[in-house]
Protein backbone atom coordinates (compact mmCIF):
# COMPACT_ATOMS: atom_id res chain seq x y z
CA UNK A 1 0.00 0.00 0.00
CA UNK A 2 1.57 3.40 -1.28
CA UNK A 3 1.92 6.33 1.00
CA UNK A 4 -0.89 8.46 -0.19
CA UNK A 5 -3.24 5.27 0.71
CA UNK A 6 -2.01 6.09 4.44
CA UNK A 7 -2.49 9.20 4.33
CA UNK A 8 -6.37 9.02 3.45
CA UNK A 9 -9.18 9.00 5.92
CA UNK A 10 -12.91 8.15 4.28
CA UNK A 11 -15.93 7.39 6.23
CA UNK A 12 -18.97 6.46 4.68
CA UNK A 13 -21.89 5.08 6.11
CA UNK A 14 -25.66 4.77 4.42
CA UNK A 15 -27.02 3.97 1.19
CA UNK A 16 -24.78 4.82 -1.41
CA UNK A 17 -23.03 7.00 0.82
CA UNK A 18 -19.82 8.83 -0.95
CA UNK A 19 -20.26 8.16 -4.31
CA UNK A 20 -17.37 9.37 -6.94
CA UNK A 21 -14.37 8.55 -7.33
CA UNK A 22 -13.34 7.34 -4.03
CA UNK A 23 -9.73 7.35 -4.03
CA UNK A 24 -9.58 11.26 -5.28
CA UNK A 25 -11.26 12.36 -1.98
CA UNK A 26 -9.44 13.07 1.61
CA UNK A 27 -10.84 13.29 4.62
CA UNK A 28 -14.24 13.05 3.90
CA UNK A 29 -17.17 12.06 6.61
CA UNK A 30 -20.04 11.31 5.39
CA UNK A 31 -23.41 9.16 6.83
CA UNK A 32 -27.22 9.29 5.16
CA UNK A 33 -28.75 7.95 2.30
CA UNK A 34 -27.37 9.81 -1.05
CA UNK A 35 -24.80 11.79 1.50
CA UNK A 36 -21.78 13.31 -0.61
CA UNK A 37 -22.99 11.02 -3.41
CA UNK A 38 -21.22 13.01 -6.14
CA UNK A 39 -17.89 13.73 -4.58
CA UNK A 40 -14.91 13.50 -7.39
CA UNK A 41 -12.07 15.24 -5.52
CA UNK A 42 -13.88 17.32 -2.75
CA UNK A 43 -11.95 17.18 0.43
CA UNK A 44 -12.52 17.29 4.81
CA UNK A 45 -16.19 17.71 3.84
CA UNK A 46 -18.78 16.53 7.00
CA UNK A 47 -22.03 15.54 5.04
CA UNK A 48 -24.51 13.44 7.43
CA UNK A 49 -28.47 13.14 6.86
CA UNK A 50 -30.45 11.37 4.09
CA UNK A 51 -29.16 13.75 0.99
CA UNK A 52 -26.83 15.98 2.51
CA UNK A 53 -24.40 17.82 0.01
CA UNK A 54 -25.85 15.10 -2.54
CA UNK A 55 -24.53 17.07 -5.55
CA UNK A 56 -21.31 18.99 -4.03
CA UNK A 57 -18.28 17.25 -6.58
CA UNK A 58 -14.95 19.51 -6.03
CA UNK A 59 -16.41 21.85 -3.01
CA UNK A 60 -13.99 21.32 0.20
CA UNK A 61 -14.13 22.02 4.06
CA UNK A 62 -17.75 21.84 3.89
CA UNK A 63 -19.96 20.85 7.33
CA UNK A 64 -23.65 20.02 6.38
CA UNK A 65 -25.89 17.95 8.99
CA UNK A 66 -29.38 17.24 8.60
CA UNK A 67 -31.60 16.03 5.80
CA UNK A 68 -31.16 17.77 2.60
CA UNK A 69 -28.72 20.41 4.29
CA UNK A 70 -26.62 21.87 1.30
CA UNK A 71 -28.07 19.40 -1.26
CA UNK A 72 -27.65 21.69 -4.11
CA UNK A 73 -24.14 23.34 -3.50
CA UNK A 74 -21.83 21.63 -5.65
CA UNK A 75 -18.20 23.63 -5.84
CA UNK A 76 -18.04 25.60 -3.01
CA UNK A 77 -16.29 25.53 0.57
CA UNK A 78 -16.00 26.69 3.62
CA UNK A 79 -19.77 26.51 4.82
CA UNK A 80 -21.71 25.33 7.43
CA UNK A 81 -25.18 24.07 7.49
CA UNK A 82 -26.89 22.47 10.17
CA UNK A 83 -30.56 21.73 10.19
CA UNK A 84 -33.13 20.07 8.27
CA UNK A 85 -33.05 22.14 4.53
CA UNK A 86 -30.44 24.24 5.84
CA UNK A 87 -28.70 25.92 3.17
CA UNK A 88 -30.54 23.63 0.67
CA UNK A 89 -30.19 25.55 -2.45
CA UNK A 90 -26.97 27.74 -1.73
CA UNK A 91 -25.10 28.23 -4.49
CA UNK A 92 -26.75 26.32 -7.07
CA UNK A 93 -26.33 29.89 -9.24
CA UNK A 94 -22.84 29.33 -9.13
CA UNK A 95 -21.46 25.77 -10.08
CA UNK A 96 -18.34 27.06 -11.53
CA UNK A 97 -15.09 26.41 -9.47
CA UNK A 98 -14.50 30.74 -9.30
CA UNK A 99 -16.61 33.20 -7.91
CA UNK A 100 -17.49 34.54 -4.02
CA UNK A 101 -20.84 33.36 -4.84
CA UNK A 102 -22.48 31.58 -1.61
CA UNK A 103 -18.88 31.10 0.00
CA UNK A 104 -18.60 31.79 4.04
CA UNK A 105 -22.14 30.98 4.93
CA UNK A 106 -22.85 29.54 8.61
CA UNK A 107 -26.79 28.37 8.53
CA UNK A 108 -27.86 26.79 11.92
CA UNK A 109 -31.78 25.75 12.15
CA UNK A 110 -34.26 24.19 9.91
CA UNK A 111 -34.47 26.08 6.59
CA UNK A 112 -32.03 28.47 7.53
CA UNK A 113 -30.58 30.14 4.60
CA UNK A 114 -32.76 27.34 2.64
CA UNK A 115 -32.88 29.69 -0.79
CA UNK A 116 -29.50 31.23 -0.44
CA UNK A 117 -28.35 31.08 -3.49
CA UNK A 118 -25.65 33.88 -4.00
CA UNK A 119 -25.67 35.08 -0.65
CA UNK A 120 -21.63 35.12 1.32
CA UNK A 121 -20.27 36.20 4.14
CA UNK A 122 -24.19 34.72 6.24
CA UNK A 123 -24.84 33.82 9.87
CA UNK A 124 -28.49 32.65 10.29
CA UNK A 125 -28.92 30.80 13.30
CA UNK A 126 -32.41 29.62 14.23
CA UNK A 127 -35.68 27.62 12.21
CA UNK A 128 -36.57 29.35 9.15
CA UNK A 129 -33.72 32.33 9.88
CA UNK A 130 -33.03 34.39 6.60
CA UNK A 131 -35.40 31.38 5.06
CA UNK A 132 -35.15 33.47 1.56
CA UNK A 133 -32.56 35.55 1.31
CA UNK A 134 -30.13 36.09 -1.18
CA UNK A 135 -27.78 38.47 -0.16
CA UNK A 136 -24.34 38.87 1.48
CA UNK A 137 -23.21 39.93 5.13
CA UNK A 138 -25.91 39.79 7.22
CA UNK A 139 -26.41 38.14 11.15
CA UNK A 140 -29.78 36.94 11.85
CA UNK A 141 -30.32 34.79 15.01
CA UNK A 142 -33.26 33.94 16.17
CA UNK A 143 -37.04 32.08 14.77
CA UNK A 144 -37.49 33.52 11.61
CA UNK A 145 -35.35 36.62 12.25
CA UNK A 146 -34.83 37.96 8.50
CA UNK A 147 -37.08 35.37 7.16
CA UNK A 148 -37.87 37.41 4.13
CA UNK A 149 -34.66 39.23 3.71
CA UNK A 150 -33.93 38.87 -0.28
CA UNK A 151 -31.49 41.76 -1.28
CA UNK A 152 -30.99 43.84 1.72
CA UNK A 153 -27.55 43.53 3.23
CA UNK A 154 -25.11 44.42 5.98
CA UNK A 155 -27.92 43.63 8.60
CA UNK A 156 -27.99 42.46 12.44
CA UNK A 157 -31.18 41.10 13.31
CA UNK A 158 -31.28 39.50 16.93
CA UNK A 159 -34.50 38.11 18.07
CA UNK A 160 -37.62 36.23 17.31
CA UNK A 161 -38.65 37.36 14.38
CA UNK A 162 -36.75 40.82 14.40
CA UNK A 163 -36.52 42.02 11.09
CA UNK A 164 -38.62 39.27 9.64
CA UNK A 165 -40.23 40.82 6.73
CA UNK A 166 -37.19 43.13 5.78
CA UNK A 167 -36.45 42.52 1.72
CA UNK A 168 -33.99 45.21 0.93
CA UNK A 169 -33.58 47.03 4.05
CA UNK A 170 -29.54 47.87 4.38
CA UNK A 171 -27.07 48.19 7.00
CA UNK A 172 -30.07 47.73 9.94
CA UNK A 173 -29.85 46.62 13.69
CA UNK A 174 -32.48 45.36 15.14
CA UNK A 175 -32.07 43.75 18.81
CA UNK A 176 -35.40 42.14 20.60
CA UNK A 177 -38.50 40.07 20.00
CA UNK A 178 -40.38 41.80 16.80
CA UNK A 179 -37.76 44.54 16.91
CA UNK A 180 -38.33 45.90 13.08
CA UNK A 181 -40.37 43.25 11.75
CA UNK A 182 -42.07 44.78 9.59
CA UNK A 183 -38.96 47.15 7.94
CA UNK A 184 -38.83 46.43 4.44
CA UNK A 185 -36.78 49.03 2.51
CA UNK A 186 -36.09 51.28 5.45
CA UNK A 187 -31.99 51.86 6.01
CA UNK A 188 -29.89 52.62 8.19
CA UNK A 189 -31.79 51.89 11.50
CA UNK A 190 -31.75 51.14 15.14
CA UNK A 191 -34.01 49.50 16.82
CA UNK A 192 -33.40 47.83 20.41
CA UNK A 193 -36.48 46.50 22.43
CA UNK A 194 -39.58 44.57 21.88
CA UNK A 195 -41.41 45.37 19.36
CA UNK A 196 -39.02 48.77 18.75
CA UNK A 197 -39.64 50.35 15.50
CA UNK A 198 -42.07 47.22 14.76
CA UNK A 199 -44.50 48.88 12.17
CA UNK A 200 -41.80 50.58 10.33
CA UNK A 201 -41.69 50.40 6.82
CA UNK A 202 -39.70 52.74 5.17
CA UNK A 203 -38.56 54.88 7.70
CA UNK A 204 -34.51 55.45 7.49
CA UNK A 205 -32.01 56.54 10.03
CA UNK A 206 -33.78 56.24 13.29
CA UNK A 207 -32.60 54.88 16.69
CA UNK A 208 -35.27 53.94 18.98
CA UNK A 209 -34.66 52.13 22.41
CA UNK A 210 -37.01 50.26 24.41
CA UNK A 211 -39.88 47.80 24.59
CA UNK A 212 -41.87 49.31 21.49
CA UNK A 213 -40.14 52.43 21.17
CA UNK A 214 -41.08 53.96 18.12
CA UNK A 215 -43.17 51.97 17.63
CA UNK A 216 -45.25 53.06 13.94
CA UNK A 217 -42.59 55.45 13.22
CA UNK A 218 -42.26 55.29 9.52
CA UNK A 219 -45.40 53.30 8.42
CA UNK A 220 -46.68 53.92 5.47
Amino acid sequence: MTKRHFSMVLTAIGLVALGGTALAQTGNTTNGTGAGVSITSGDFNTLIGDSAGTNLTTGSGNAFLGKNAGREQIRLSDNVFIGRDAGLNNGITNPGPTGTSGLDNVFIGADAGRTNTTGADNTFVGARAGRLNTATDNTFIGTQAGFSNTTGADNTFVGEEAGMNNVGGRRNSFFGEDAGQNNTEGDFNTFVGRSAGSLNVLGIRNTAVGNEALFDVGRA
